[in-house]
């Protein structure tokens, strides 16, 4: 499998220097370098979030989530518990970032999850010889709902650091095609994560599964220091505005977010997103939980899933979906995605099923990482530092875990009413924040357009 893997790699990369310049045309052989390496460090990212996942979600379907009428509600815990967890953590990561450059602590935080990640395949390996225990099973669902928890950490916080290092050391005419490299970088491990997952958990099992994921996330802080020392400070040259302001202490990043209308426009945005992919993924997993019983069996199809999202979006990325993006500018693209959205919401109120909901939530998803995600992260280039790591994690990690939390709340009443009603409810309130979305974006994209034209940071 690793063989294969590798093979597969390797014609990638063969392709992309041999189309280089009708992928990337833009970019010269220095920045061409630079991000390259960056999509190599966000592949592993995003493949290493990609792997666990799976693993995550059929842990905490199997032990927690029995009856699929508590499906909602409990994951809604569950992403509130995440919330807690991070906006605690944020003074922490706020204190490293005035004290540590920003790879140092990329470096740290890599440790703490691959440390994480060897307990917990440690404990559910363990458990096979102790499953008939009633003292057992219940901490079993303690450390199942710990679980749970720590891949939605991961999942908001690695990338989090990760964008806040790019923009940190990117410049903006790099960043039109640069980004969309890195977002291929993405999309190539989201597939090779889950596929590894696909190959291996019904032959091997989700426990020991873990520990090849524990194996992948540990080459991210080594290509990082890989990075950091064959560019140097000259290659890692970041945007430098007519302006520009100290970094101040960790407080002034929320209270920049809450006194400035740009922030709070992305935070917006982000929000608006991550609920009504809620009101598509709810009736996605509950479909799913109900054909797929046992936990591994519920592993393999959501890596199937992972791997349908993530193929996607790299067909999208190969087909330079991202000239779309440079030829209407910032604002139209973000506009994209949400209408899209709009569109999965109705295609499955009028045709309910687990194949509609798969097909929204994999197109919606898809389009996410190869066009909105490149767009979105543009708009904190002409920031200040405390924007880009301070204000940026109270966006990207409370913002992202705080929405979907929510979003699941509002799914909450799942049980109470009957399935066709919730449908339409749900539909109905997905279809509303579509359209304050959209505004939004308009708005956000203008004023990311009028700061880059005028070389000014807006914030």
């Amino acid at each position: 499998l690793i063989i294969k893997g590798n093979k597969m790699l390797s014609k990638l990369m063969h392709f992309i220097k041999s189309h280089r310049y009708y992928l990337y045309g833009e970019l010269n052989d220095q920045e061409f370098k630079k991000f390259l390496l960056f999509a190599v460090i966000f592949a592993f990212t995003i493949g290493g979030y990609w792997f666990l996942a799976p693993l995550k979600d059929s842990i905490f379907f199997s032990s927690i989530c029995n009856d699929t009428n508590s499906l909602g509600r409990n994951i809604a815990i569950g992403k509130w518990i995440s919330t807690l967890c991070l906006f605690a953590l944020l003074p922490f990561y706020s204190f490293l970032i005035d004290r540590l450059q920003g790879h140092k602590v990329f470096y740290g935080i890599c440790i703490f999850y691959i440390t994480g990640i060897l307990f917990f395949a440690l404990f559910f390996k363990f458990k096979l010889f102790f499953a008939d225990y009633a003292d057992y099973l219940e901490l079993n669902k303690i450390i199942s709902w710990s679980w749970y928890v720590f891949v939605e950490s991961f999942g908001a916080f690695l990338p989090v650091v990760f964008w806040s290092f790019v923009s940190d050391h990117a410049l903006p005419n790099e960043a039109k095609s640069g980004y969309s490299m890195i977002a291929l970088g993405g999309v190539i491990g989201g597939i090779l994560g889950p596929l590894v997952v696909n190959r291996l958990v019904l032959a091997i099992g989700t426990a020991n599964v873990m520990f090849i994921a524990a194996l992948w996330i540990s080459f991210i802080p080594l290509l990082l220091a890989f990075t950091v020392k064959s560019l140097g400070t000259i290659g890692l040259k970041g945007y430098q505005s007519l302006e520009r302001k100290p970094r101040p202490g960790f407080a002034e990043g929320i209270k920049l977010l809450i006194a400035n209308k740009y922030l709070l426009a992305i935070f917006a945005a982000i929000a608006f997103n991550e609920i009504t992919q809620v009101l598509i993924d709810i009736h996605f997993k509950t479909y799913a939980r109900k054909m797929f019983t046992c936990s591994d069996s519920l592993a393999n199809f959501f890596s199937i899933y992972a791997l349908c999202v993530n193929g996607l979006a790299l067909i999208c990325l190969l087909l330079r979906i991202d000239l779309l993006g440079i030829f209407l500018g910032v604002k139209k693209s973000l506009i994209l995605l949400p209408i899209l959205v709009g569109l999965g919401i109705i295609i499955l109120l009028i045709w309910p099923s687990l194949y509609t909901a798969f097909i929204a939530i994999v197109a919606t998803k898809a389009f996410n990482f190869a066009f909105n995600q490149p767009s979105k992260e543009q708009l904190y280039i002409p920031t200040t530092p405390t924007s880009k790591y301070k204000a940026k994690a109270w966006i990207d990690i409370f913002g992202y875990q705080s929405s979907r939390a929510l979003g699941w709340a509002m799914v909450g009443y799942q049980g109470i009413v009957q399935p066709l009603t919730f449908l339409f409810l749900s539909s109905g309130a997905g279809l509303l924040l579509v359209i304050f979305w959209i505004f939004i974006a308009y708005y956000v994209g203008g004023e990311y357009q009028k700061a880059i034209k005028n070389n000014i940071t807006i914030c």
